[in-house]
């Protein structure tokens, strides 16, 4: 099932095309095509080309095929029920934050967010790649950081899974409902100020649908 996005104003095919599912393909033809055709040497390009304060890079990550250590270590760091369905995913990500500049002294205050931007990239180039990934925020941090020695002074932000996408109904009936729903997103005008916050602006205010053909 593709869930593209109902938007409300055109937007380009990647973002609505982009959304996060649960259910993984763990066709061995499949793994292959991803790194036969260079996908996740092109995703990870795409991270590279991100914006950054000061053009710091604060973005590392470390990821793990299926079946080897590095894939089996990061599925031990992340939550039971993400546990469940992640196993499947061609790659698990671990995305990092360096929290300094590059004297390794000055804090870095937007690092944070400049690695966000990094993998908002990644899952927009995932996307026109015809692959999928799922951002976890359910992981325990202490533990990618022991488990993968993450040195002082970077942060693991978030897990990420990454693969095709395979039917719903490969997964249990809770999961399953969830992967079936219809996306959803507060309208634009909800949260688009002006003079002060909480002013909203007529800009926003007409929703026009454009429907995309595929």
């Amino acid at each position: 099932m593709d869930k593209f996005a109902k938007t409300d104003f055109y937007i380009m095919d990647a973002i609505k095309k982009r959304w996060s599912p649960r259910s993984f393909n763990t066709d061995k033809a499949k793994d292959e095509t991803i790194k036969s055709e260079e996908k996740i040497q092109r995703i990870f390009e795409a991270a590279r080309w991100a914006p950054s304060a000061y053009n710091a890079q604060p973005w590392r990550f470390i990821i793990g095929f299926r079946n080897d250590d590095t894939h089996k270590i990061i599925q031990r760091t992340l939550v039971d029920k993400n546990k469940s369905w992640a196993k499947d995913a061609f790659a698990l990500i671990i995305a990092i934050a360096k929290n300094t500049l590059d004297d390794n002294v000055t804090p870095n205050p937007t690092a944070l967010y400049d690695l966000g931007q990094s993998v908002a990239n990644m899952s927009l180039q995932a996307t026109a790649e015809k692959l999928h990934m799922h951002q976890m925020a359910g992981f325990s941090a202490e533990e990618a950081i022991k488990l993968l020695e993450i040195p002082d002074g970077y942060t693991p932000v978030t897990a990420i899974a990454l693969g095709y996408r395979d039917s719903a109904f490969r997964l249990p009936h809770n999961l399953r409902t969830i992967e079936l729903t219809e996306r959803e997103r507060h309208p634009s005008r909800d949260f688009v100020f002006v003079k002060k916050f909480g002013e909203k602006t007529d800009l926003l205010k007409k929703a026009i649908l454009y429907y995309m053909e595929d």
